[in-house]
């Protein structure tokens, strides 16, 4: 009792804490810094004294949490067309993880896979020449095995319409041959398109309150700002930097955009940085708080 030894990592052997030995089993504790590579790593116990001397190295993974974002261009197609999409995959720390392999499941069977670049984004495209008329489901999914240190992770489900033509024009010609007619429908046609279109939020306000059913609420606020800013990144509005903070970017986005509603995004990114910054659960009036500021947003900002 009363020796010391020291904890060592032997992928840097740097010390990491001492602990005196008793007669009972000695404990110690460590907290790796979020920047620390992530990974399989191995500890060393060493203990030096006089002649005496022991070692003891043991294997342990070092991982981090991710975050998968999914953008679809549309949300109809033609047969035959491709549809496009995008989405980017984020660590713990909000930064992009290139080279690894991102795998789409459609209607819930793998049709396909990409890497990410080095900024974590990637990009697939969907054929529907074989697909069937109708909705169908699209998401992307990260399952790295273990020893790359990274966490499974899933994109929102996406559903989108395969239809055997797409027309949003008005047949203009009937109003030559049948005014009488054609005026009251187009007068239905536009109110029908003016009905069917959803609000850019609609999808994100699903996905929010399906965690708030399960009161999973800081899980859900930290999947909203992935999803957010895959949206930015699918719409070719903006591309996230390394390290940027969630403030930083509400005050670029208010830089960039004229109009930008930030009060409203401000009021997310409050109880978001609670989310990363605290042990404590967001409340449920804080949950539907930021769920209001983020889709409020969403649908003040010009996505054309």
């Amino acid at each position: 009792a009363g020796r010391e030894v020291r904890i060592l990592d032997t992928s840097t052997w740097r010390g990491l804490t001492t602990l005196l030995t008793r007669v009972e089993p000695a404990t110690a504790t460590y907290t790796f810094p979020r920047t620390e590579r992530v990974g399989t790593r191995y500890l060393s116990a060493t203990f030096r004294e006089g002649s005496l001397e022991a070692d003891n190295i043991l294997p342990f993974l070092l991982y981090s949490e991710t975050g998968l974002s999914l953008h679809l261009s549309r949300s109809k197609v033609s047969k035959g067309e491709h549809l496009e999409l995008r989405g980017q995959l984020l660590d713990d720390l909000g930064e992009g993880v290139g080279g690894k392999t991102i795998t789409l499941l459609l209607d819930g069977q793998p049709a396909g896979s990409t890497a990410t670049d080095n900024r974590g984004n990637y990009r697939l495209s969907l054929p529907t020449q074989d697909l069937a008329p109708g909705r169908h489901s699209v998401q992307t999914c990260f399952d790295p095995p273990p020893s790359w240190g990274y966490m499974p992770s899933k994109s929102t489900n996406h559903t989108f319409e395969v239809v055997e033509e797409i027309s949003e024009e008005f047949p203009w010609r009937m109003m030559l041959l049948a005014p009488a007619v054609a005026l009251p429908l187009l007068l239905i046609f536009r109110r029908k398109k003016k009905e069917e279109a959803p609000l850019p939020s609609t999808s994100m306000r699903k996905m929010l309150e399906e965690f708030s059913s399960a009161k999973r609420y800081k899980d859900g606020i930290i999947a909203a700002y992935h999803q957010f800013l895959g949206m930015l990144m699918g719409a070719g509005l903006y591309e996230v930097r390394v390290n940027q903070t969630a403030r930083e970017v509400a005050s670029e986005l208010a830089r960039k955009f004229e109009g930008f509603p930030r009060e409203d995004f401000e009021a997310f990114v409050k109880v978001y940085e609670k989310c990363m910054f605290s042990q404590k659960e967001p409340t449920q009036a804080e949950f539907a708080s930021a769920l209001e500021g983020l889709c409020s947003t969403i649908d003040k900002m010009k996505w054309g």
